[in-house]
């Protein structure tokens, strides 16, 4: 008979977990704003790549086509995204940040900032900096094509 396997011995469970923390703590720290992680990322590269197209957002967030629409699609009902047609293709969309949106972004900072270092407390000051130092090393590895693709259109 096989011995139990230590899931958290493996590195696919292990940033699962992170993950599932992650989002938790962002909730915890940003409570009443309404905002998803992946929806206060689509605003913050708005706000900064204004009248961006969706796909170079999805480019940008990492964040995969449809899931980008989606969320796009549900700030623009909130009021939080003014999607016009883009000057050059009026298929696409160019995507702007609207009033209440910048009053949101505002708002929510001190709160998305905190969640931030929260989610990292655990470790050390250097430990932190070197955690994200090896995380950018893999994800890096796999933009450049060392892994085995991305999971983009994965939904």
């Amino acid at each position: 008979m096989k011995s139990l396997v230590d899931p958290f011995s493996k590195p696919g469970h292990v940033i699962r977990r992170l993950q599932q923390y992650a989002v938790l703590i962002f909730h915890e720290e940003t409570a009443g704003f309404d905002l998803t992680p992946t929806q206060y990322v689509t605003l913050q590269v708005v706000e900064h790549r204004p009248g961006i197209d969706q796909v170079t957002l999805s480019e940008l967030t990492a964040i995969d086509r449809s899931m980008t629409a989606r969320i796009v699609e549900a700030l623009a009902r909130r009021g939080l995204l003014d999607k016009r047609p883009a000057a050059k293709d009026r298929r696409a969309n160019s995507l702007f940040l609207t009033a209440k949106a910048r009053r949101l972004l505002e708002s929510i900072e001190p709160s998305a900032d905190r969640s931030q270092a929260k989610i990292l407390a655990p470790l050390r000051p250097a430990e932190r900096r070197q955690f994200m130092q090896l995380v950018r090393r893999l994800l890096d590895g796999y933009a450049k094509g060392q892994g085995r693709g991305g999971p983009e259109g994965r939904g």
